[in-house]
Order: structure tokens, then C-alpha cells, then sequence
């Protein structure tokens, strides 16, 4: 299983002002998020979620740009299913060959913050699809054990 594309989208939300929640982090008048969409080779979607910030409103344009821009590059042709493996190359950025190789991260420059938000997103994406090739491979299996009559809609004797 390959990864064949990975796209980041900028959700912005506005709340109508009577539905709009008050706390420490003042009025929240939008909802805003980055959503990760990363397609394999053989069909499989995975979806995940960052946030620019606590609470539901952020400018998400650096989040957004940098999966499209810095992380794709990174992903495309890679297994989803190594997940630890991809988190570890896009956490060590170039020094990632350094970190596998040795087995301690070691972090360019900025791997905090918003980065590690991307991050997340594309580790919650790469999650759901092991999870959905999982299912897959399980619900196959279990099919094909299943009496030839049965698997067809028939009833079998």
C-alpha cells in the first residue's frame, strides 16, 4: 500500500452570534480547523484534524500550507501503515536518516507549536487508514470463511 496523495483543507466555521460560547479565551465567533485528507494507492481515504490553536478560532493558513508544502513531499509513495516510522521523518525533518538510524529523534529547528499540530493531523489520517485496512482485511477474511451458499445470499441444506 502506497500513499498517493496528501492534501490539507483550511475549515472556517462562523458561529451565529447567539450561539457563540464566552470563556477564558474570550467570545469564540468561528470554529476554524485544518483537515487532513491522505489517499492511497489502492483506494483507502484517511482523514485527521489540526488546530492552529486552543479553542475553535486560529489562522490556519501556516498549518494548512505547511502539510501541503512541507509534508506531502515527505508521504507520497510511502506506506500509510508505518505510522511510527512517518511520525519520526516528519518530526526529525531532514535529520530524520540520523534519528532511524541511531533511534533518538533529533528535531530540526521549530518542531514545536503549529508543527507538531500538522504532525497530528497526519498521524490522526495515517490512523484511520490502518484502521479501515484493517477492517478491510478482517471483513475479507471473515467472508471468505463463510459457506459459498451463505457469502452468495442463499441459505445453505
Amino acid at each position: 500500500m502506497k500513499i498517493k496523495s496528501v492534501e490539507a483543507f483550511w475549515v472556517h466555521i462562523p458561529i451565529p452570534p447567539d450561539r457563540q460560547h464566552v470563556s477564558d479565551f474570550g467570545r469564540t465567533l468561528s470554529f476554524d480547523g485544518t483537515l487532513v485528507r491522505i489517499d492511497t494507492e489502492c483506494g483507502l481515504t484517511g482523514w485527521g484534524e489540526a488546530k492552529a490553536q486552543v479553542g475553535g478560532m486560529a489562522q490556519n493558513q501556516a498549518l494548512t500550507c505547511l502539510v501541503n508544502e512541507e509534508f506531502a513531499p515527505l508521504l507520497k509513495g510511502e506506506d500509510p501503515r508505518d505510522i511510527t516510522r512517518l511520525w519520526e521523518t516528519l518530526y526529525n525533518g531532514s535529520r530524520a536518516h540520523y534519528a532511524l538510524r541511531e533511534g533518538r529523534v533529533f528535531p530540526v529547528l521549530g518542531r514545536r507549536g503549529i508543527t507538531v499540530s500538522a504532525i497530528s493531523g497526519v498521524d490522526c489520517a495515517l490512523w484511520d487508514i490502518l484502521g479501515k485496512s484493517s477492517t478491510a482485511i478482517r471483513a475479507t477474511r471473515h467472508a471468505a470463511s463463510r459457506p459459498l451458499a451463505r457469502r452468495s445470499g442463499r441459505r445453505s441444506g
